[in-house]
Protein backbone atom coordinates (compact mmCIF):
# COMPACT_ATOMS: atom_id res chain seq x y z
CA UNK A 1 0.00 0.00 0.00
CA UNK A 2 1.23 3.47 -0.84
CA UNK A 3 0.47 5.06 2.53
CA UNK A 4 2.33 2.29 4.38
CA UNK A 5 5.72 3.36 2.97
CA UNK A 6 6.76 6.85 3.99
CA UNK A 7 10.06 8.25 2.73
CA UNK A 8 11.29 4.72 2.18
CA UNK A 9 10.30 3.56 5.67
CA UNK A 10 8.00 0.54 5.63
CA UNK A 11 5.55 1.16 8.47
CA UNK A 12 4.53 -2.52 8.47
CA UNK A 13 8.02 -3.41 9.74
CA UNK A 14 7.08 -1.74 13.03
CA UNK A 15 3.29 -1.73 13.23
CA UNK A 16 0.14 -2.79 11.42
CA UNK A 17 -1.85 -0.03 13.13
CA UNK A 18 -3.84 2.35 10.92
CA UNK A 19 -2.85 5.90 10.07
CA UNK A 20 -4.82 8.11 12.48
CA UNK A 21 -3.13 11.52 12.33
CA UNK A 22 -1.49 13.23 9.35
CA UNK A 23 -0.62 16.92 9.15
CA UNK A 24 1.55 18.98 6.84
CA UNK A 25 3.17 22.38 7.20
CA UNK A 26 5.40 24.53 4.99
CA UNK A 27 8.44 25.89 6.82
CA UNK A 28 10.55 28.73 5.51
CA UNK A 29 13.85 26.99 6.23
CA UNK A 30 15.88 24.35 4.38
CA UNK A 31 15.42 20.67 5.36
CA UNK A 32 18.86 20.51 7.05
CA UNK A 33 17.93 23.29 9.46
CA UNK A 34 14.49 21.83 10.19
CA UNK A 35 15.94 18.34 10.71
CA UNK A 36 18.58 19.71 13.09
CA UNK A 37 15.80 21.17 15.25
CA UNK A 38 13.36 18.25 15.26
CA UNK A 39 16.01 15.55 15.73
CA UNK A 40 17.86 17.17 18.64
CA UNK A 41 16.40 15.33 21.63
CA UNK A 42 17.72 17.88 24.09
CA UNK A 43 15.63 20.62 22.43
CA UNK A 44 12.29 18.83 22.08
CA UNK A 45 10.78 21.05 24.78
CA UNK A 46 11.31 24.08 22.53
CA UNK A 47 8.69 22.95 20.01
CA UNK A 48 6.73 20.06 21.54
CA UNK A 49 4.16 21.68 23.78
CA UNK A 50 3.30 20.01 27.10
CA UNK A 51 6.76 18.39 27.25
CA UNK A 52 8.26 19.70 30.47
CA UNK A 53 11.36 17.51 30.65
CA UNK A 54 13.22 15.09 28.37
CA UNK A 55 15.55 12.36 29.58
CA UNK A 56 17.68 10.72 26.92
CA UNK A 57 19.40 7.34 26.78
CA UNK A 58 21.81 7.13 23.84
CA UNK A 59 23.64 3.98 24.95
CA UNK A 60 22.15 1.93 22.10
CA UNK A 61 22.13 4.69 19.46
CA UNK A 62 24.14 4.36 16.28
CA UNK A 63 24.63 8.17 16.10
CA UNK A 64 23.73 11.08 18.38
CA UNK A 65 19.92 11.02 18.69
CA UNK A 66 19.82 8.38 15.94
CA UNK A 67 18.32 4.90 15.75
CA UNK A 68 18.31 3.27 19.17
CA UNK A 69 17.96 6.50 21.15
CA UNK A 70 15.38 6.23 23.91
CA UNK A 71 13.61 9.45 24.88
CA UNK A 72 11.49 9.85 27.99
CA UNK A 73 9.07 12.69 27.34
CA UNK A 74 7.60 13.99 30.58
CA UNK A 75 4.23 15.66 30.07
CA UNK A 76 4.03 17.67 33.23
CA UNK A 77 4.18 15.62 36.40
CA UNK A 78 1.35 13.30 35.41
CA UNK A 79 2.52 11.28 32.39
CA UNK A 80 5.71 10.04 30.74
CA UNK A 81 6.05 8.61 27.24
CA UNK A 82 8.93 6.25 26.47
CA UNK A 83 9.83 6.74 22.82
CA UNK A 84 12.37 4.90 20.65
CA UNK A 85 13.97 6.40 17.54
CA UNK A 86 13.46 3.76 14.82
CA UNK A 87 14.56 5.68 11.69
CA UNK A 88 17.03 8.52 11.31
CA UNK A 89 17.86 9.69 7.78
CA UNK A 90 19.10 13.31 7.79
CA UNK A 91 17.77 15.61 6.47
CA UNK A 92 14.61 13.89 5.32
CA UNK A 93 13.17 11.34 7.74
CA UNK A 94 12.80 10.87 11.49
CA UNK A 95 10.62 8.13 12.94
CA UNK A 96 9.94 6.96 16.46
CA UNK A 97 7.73 4.56 18.33
CA UNK A 98 6.10 5.01 21.72
CA UNK A 99 6.48 1.95 23.87
CA UNK A 100 3.09 0.37 24.41
CA UNK A 101 1.37 1.57 27.53
CA UNK A 102 -2.17 1.81 28.85
CA UNK A 103 -3.23 4.57 26.44
CA UNK A 104 -1.49 3.83 23.13
CA UNK A 105 -0.35 0.67 21.32
CA UNK A 106 1.50 -0.17 18.10
CA UNK A 107 2.55 3.47 17.68
CA UNK A 108 4.78 4.78 14.90
CA UNK A 109 5.41 8.48 14.34
CA UNK A 110 7.02 9.55 11.05
CA UNK A 111 8.24 13.02 10.17
CA UNK A 112 9.07 13.43 6.48
CA UNK A 113 10.87 16.53 5.21
CA UNK A 114 10.69 17.38 1.51
CA UNK A 115 12.58 20.31 0.03
CA UNK A 116 10.45 22.99 -1.55
CA UNK A 117 11.78 24.42 -4.79
CA UNK A 118 12.54 27.88 -3.39
CA UNK A 119 14.43 26.77 -0.30
CA UNK A 120 11.73 25.90 2.20
CA UNK A 121 10.57 22.55 3.54
CA UNK A 122 7.28 20.70 3.41
CA UNK A 123 7.04 18.74 6.65
CA UNK A 124 4.51 15.92 6.98
CA UNK A 125 3.99 14.30 10.37
CA UNK A 126 2.03 11.07 10.61
CA UNK A 127 1.00 8.91 13.57
CA UNK A 128 -0.04 5.27 13.22
CA UNK A 129 -1.44 3.68 16.38
CA UNK A 130 -4.16 1.77 18.15
CA UNK A 131 -5.83 2.90 21.35
CA UNK A 132 -4.81 0.88 24.40
CA UNK A 133 -7.14 0.15 27.28
CA UNK A 134 -10.84 0.89 26.75
CA UNK A 135 -10.47 1.71 23.02
CA UNK A 136 -14.04 3.00 22.73
CA UNK A 137 -13.08 5.75 25.19
CA UNK A 138 -9.37 6.26 24.58
CA UNK A 139 -9.61 6.00 20.76
CA UNK A 140 -11.51 9.25 20.16
CA UNK A 141 -9.54 11.01 22.92
CA UNK A 142 -6.18 9.91 21.47
CA UNK A 143 -7.18 10.91 17.95
CA UNK A 144 -8.26 14.36 19.11
CA UNK A 145 -5.32 14.76 21.49
CA UNK A 146 -2.61 13.72 19.02
CA UNK A 147 -4.18 15.82 16.27
CA UNK A 148 -4.14 18.87 18.54
CA UNK A 149 -0.63 18.17 19.88
CA UNK A 150 0.74 17.71 16.34
CA UNK A 151 -1.01 20.85 15.09
CA UNK A 152 0.32 22.93 18.00
CA UNK A 153 3.87 21.62 17.52
CA UNK A 154 3.78 22.40 13.78
CA UNK A 155 2.39 25.88 14.46
CA UNK A 156 5.20 26.45 16.94
CA UNK A 157 7.82 25.35 14.37
CA UNK A 158 6.13 27.57 11.78
CA UNK A 159 6.24 30.57 14.13
CA UNK A 160 9.94 29.96 14.86
CA UNK A 161 11.06 29.23 11.29
CA UNK A 162 8.47 31.09 9.26
CA UNK A 163 5.99 29.34 7.05
CA UNK A 164 2.33 28.40 6.93
CA UNK A 165 0.31 25.48 8.21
Amino acid sequence: MGDRIVGGLDIDTYSDAPLRVSQTVFLDAPPRRVFAIISDSSHLRSWLLLVTQVNINRSHADTRDGVGTIRYLHLGWFYTLREYVIAFDPPRLLASSIEQDALIADHVSVILLEPERYGGTNLTWQHYFRPGTLPFVTGPLLNAGLNLWTWLALRHLSADLGGAS
